[in-house]
């Protein structure tokens, strides 16, 4: 099969004088819209079907033409090997246009409409069109699936003898260039011509060919469109004529930016001109000097440089630079590993300007270097060689800028303030820059090491991340980590406590959970946020030498006051909370917010009457759980306003779930006998397998009677003949300990149950299916019609193709005919639409 190359995701355009075709379609065409189909059926009346394509009478295909398409779905993966044809024998000789409705999923291509050794890819829904010459009285026509995405379809299929009349088509109507995209191709086929076909393009736009005779028009041909990178063009035309038959292809091209060459600034003009290397013409230089095309960055082109000292690229800045200017310059640069190559610049400062470079070769590396120059500027020179100590025999360059930095330079830090402690002796943070010339020095105080004291202006533009350390030598008290750049400085908060925390009790060791608490000592309210009379007590109430103290005089907002940690929850997991707590008047609260279950978690601390006690917690989020916060303060079901915290502690802890398939997964049901069903099990921070049981393994089989650690799949089958229940338990091999050296046994669940049901006499899904589902998007309804045969409780949902639930509606309804409507507004692609009546459901497919 010939390949038609497709460029754009486009159905084949087709200009015609319509008055001399004849629609030839029932001529020849055995059930063309497979509406002969009185079911879902892989036979298809006319077609041979090679890898079972099916005829479907929903709505999910929006080009569908009266009942019936054919299409081809899986849940995942790719779909090859797919063909259904028929072949036309005794069918007059001459040119034929074979049509069709088509699509792939997700615009995958890798299927086409063809007809004999022609053919069209097929990208989105659209109609498709190919041109065939038939010289045997035979077509062979179809559609074909090599490999495509997870879901196919095709209908109405017509077949059109062109006579004698002209006709073309062309494989797209728009074309875009860049500086990177410079070369374009389309296919140009028309027949019946009687002069040739000439092809004009716009200023900037370089064809191939231009002229077509009649018969390399009818054979179709690939046109190559270049652009020259110079021209912008907007929506010009290439236009493609013979005789009255004409036809336009829309251009748009830009000179700029491409995908690999974005600039640094585009405010201000690139003192560079030919950035991209294009030609040595806006360059001087002496010796071996040239333009190359097999050694690039991006584009087209690099500037190479042969022999050690046996050639300079230069660029001449006399008259382009100001005094005491600051400038910047970057270059994608290359050697072929054999030394130094450098980008020098002579008169603009008092000394030469010399940044060396070196790559392994084959490697490019970006040089990026700021200056300012002199008051008293002379003849200026750039240049690019390997002379005086540089080695390199080659040295390549493209991708070339410089631009005046005439905005002011700044430097910004992240976090603006570090405490250090005991359990937290190591800090990060990053620091960035712009516009600026000198390197930024970084100088930590008496006890603090960095393992980056010096960053370069261009390091600095990307940012660059700084560990911190503490040596716990001497405590800190309102310290400076010092960061300047020239005249340009900032600086970071740092405060350090060294004392012995004797009274400070982990709950699980180092290396097995992760407190999700950055300071759980309550040295420093700088890592946490909050609201009202919030502070750190640092005398004898402190329960370990500081304590985090809400000191209110009324319950909650705003005369109270609160202590926040922001979490990053997940979703479906399980969590543990533990702190020292104490309360001198009334209850106090903990609480967790946005973690999935319809508002804030609170939890009482209760009237501990000024002593310190335990506080330990444990909860599970929901499916909505996300960036949130724990909290310590006098709201909730608080009767108090006054309280300390301390060894604030919280860590995720083992999570253990099974989901069935039965709304809202909290069972599995079988409706047939030797039906399979997976049951995904996650488990997170567990360092035993599980054991798998079925309490009727002769009913309900599993395949797997272990998993590893981190869960997996359990696929059940039901071997019964008769409704039947059972359990699938999944159990830890070793519950007592999921993580090694814990301190205390809580944890999460280690085992989990899921209800096994058989359903098999109900036939309330089979009479759905009978009743003529009907499911259809119109506007922002998704709707279902469909008759039941007595009163039901029936639910609605909308999913994605990879299962996330985004909407659901539940109604009790009475016997007959019925239609249930969710307002949602979808974006274009793919859903699964579920109906369960009575748990018993039915999916279909719907396209947006």
């Amino acid at each position: 099969m010939r390949k038609l190359t497709t460029f754009l995701a486009l159905a084949v355009l087709v200009i015609t004088n319509a008055f001399a075709q004849t629609d030839v379609t029932n001529t020849y065409l055995t059930n063309p819209g497979f509406e002969s189909a009185t079911s879902v059926s892989t036979t298809i009346d006319g077609w041979t079907n090679v890898g079972n394509m099916q005829t479907q009478n929903n709505s999910s295909f929006s080009l569908k033409e009266g009942t019936w398409y054919a299409e081809k779905w899986q849940s995942s993966g790719n779909l090859t090997n797919l063909k259904i044809s028929q072949t036309i024998s005794s069918i007059p000789n001459g040119y034929y246009e074979l049509k069709a409705a088509a699509f792939t999923n997700q615009n995958y291509g890798g299927t086409y409409i063809f007809a004999n050794n022609d053919s069209t890819e097929v990208f989105e829904t659209n109609d498709y069109s190919v041109i065939v010459d038939i010289t045997d009285n035979t077509l062979n026509l179809g559609f074909a699936v090599i490999k495509s995405s997870n879901w196919v379809a095709v209908d109405n299929f017509r077949l059109i003898s062109l006579g004698s009349t002209p006709y073309m088509t062309v494989s797209t109507i728009n074309l875009s260039f860049d500086v990177v995209n410079v070369t374009k191709t389309f296919k140009v086929k028309a027949v019946n011509l009687t002069s040739n076909l000439l092809l004009t393009p716009p200023a900037g736009i370089t064809l191939d060919k231009t002229s077509l005779t009649p018969a390399e028009a009818a054979a179709g041909v690939k046109i190559t469109a270049t652009f020259d990178k110079a021209t912008n063009i907007t929506n010009g035309t290439i236009l493609i004529a013979s005789g009255d038959l004409t036809q336009n292809i829309t251009v748009n091209a830009s000179a700029a930016d491409a995908a690999c060459f974005t600039p640094l600034y585009t405010d201000r003009p690139n003192i560079i001109q030919d950035p991209l290397m294009t030609s040595l013409s806006t360059y001087a230089g002496w010796g071996s000097r040239d333009v190359v095309t097999d050694y690039v960055y991006c584009g087209t082109n690099s500037i190479k440089i042969s022999g050690t000292c046996g050639g300079s690229l230069d660029y001449g800045l006399t008259g382009k630079l100001k005094p005491n200017t600051n400038y910047r310059v970057k270059a994608m640069v290359s050697t072929n590993g054999t030394g130094e190559g450098k980008i020098g610049i002579s008169g603009a400062t008092s000394s030469n300007i010399t940044e060396p470079f070196s790559t392994a070769a084959g490697e490019w590396i970006a040089l990026d270097f700021a200056f300012t120059t002199q008051a008293s500027l002379g003849s200026i020179n750039m240049y690019l060689n390997s002379c005086e100590t540089q080695t390199a025999t080659e040295c390549y360059i493209d991708n070339w800028e410089m631009y005046e930095l005439f905005d002011a330079p700044t430097l910004a830090v992240d976090p603006t303030s570090l405490v250090f402690d005991a359990l937290n002796p190591v800090r990060i943070f990053t620091v960035k820059g712009t516009n600026l010339v000198d390197d930024i020095v970084l100088t930590p105080p008496t006890g603090i090491t960095l393992d980056i004291t010096t960053i370069s202006p261009a390091e600095a533009y990307a940012g660059v991340e700084v560990t911190a350390e503490y040596d716990n030598s001497v405590p800190i008290t309102d310290g400076i980590i010092d960061i300047t750049s020239g005249s340009t400085s900032t600086s970071i908060a740092v405060n350090a406590y060294n004392a012995v925390e004797g009274c400070y009790t982990r709950l699980y060791p180092e290396g097995t959970y992760t407190n999700l608490i950055s300071d759980p000592l309550m040295n420093s309210l700088s890592t946490y946020a909050g609201w009202g009379n919030k502070s750190i007590a640092t005398d004898a109430n402190a329960y370990c030498n500081s304590s985090g103290f809400i000191n209110g005089t009324e319950v909650c907002y705003p005369n109270s006051g609160s202590i926040d940690a922001s979490i990053k929850w997940k979703p479906n997991t399980n969590y543990r909370i533990y702190a020292m707590v104490r309360t001198d008047i009334g209850t106090m609260n903990i609480g967790v917010s946005n973690v999935g279950l319809d508002g804030d978690l609170n939890f009482e601390v209760p009237l501990t009457n000024g002593t310190w006690q335990e506080f330990d917690q444990t909860f599970t989020t929901g499916a909505g759980a996300g960036d949130g916060l724990c909290f310590f303060n006098g709201c909730g079901n608080s009767t108090g306003y006054i309280g300390y915290i301390d060894n604030w502690q919280i860590y995720e802890i083992p999570t253990l779930r099974a989901e069935g398939n039965n709304t809202p997964k909290d069972s599995v049901l079988f409706t047939a006998s030797d039906q399979q069903i997976e049951v995904p099990v996650i488990a997170t921070l567990f360092t035993n397998g599980f054991n798998v049981t079925s309490s009727d393994p002769t009913n309900f089989l599993t395949d797997v009677s272990t998993l590893p650690n981190t869960g997996g799949t359990v696929m059940v089958t039901f071997k019964g003949t008769a409704s039947a229940e059972a359990n699938l338990v999944i159990s830890s091999t070793n519950p007592a300990s999921p993580a090694p050296g814990m301190q205390r046994v809580a944890i999460g669940g280690t085992s989990v149950t899921i209800p096994m049901k058989a359903v098999i006499s109900d036939t309330r899904v089979n009479q759905l299916l009978a009743n003529n589902l009907k499911t259809y998007i119109q506007g922002n309804n998704i709707v279902s019609e469909f008759n039941i045969d007595e009163t039901a409780l029936v639910n609605m949902a909308v999913y994605t193709v990879n299962g996330v639930k985004l909407a659901e509606k539940s109604e009790k309804l009475n016997a007959g005919e019925h239609k249930l409507i969710i307002n949602k507004d979808l974006n274009k692609g793919v859903y699964l639409i579920k109906i369960n009546i009575d748990r018993k459901s039915s999916t279909q497919k719907i396209i947006k």
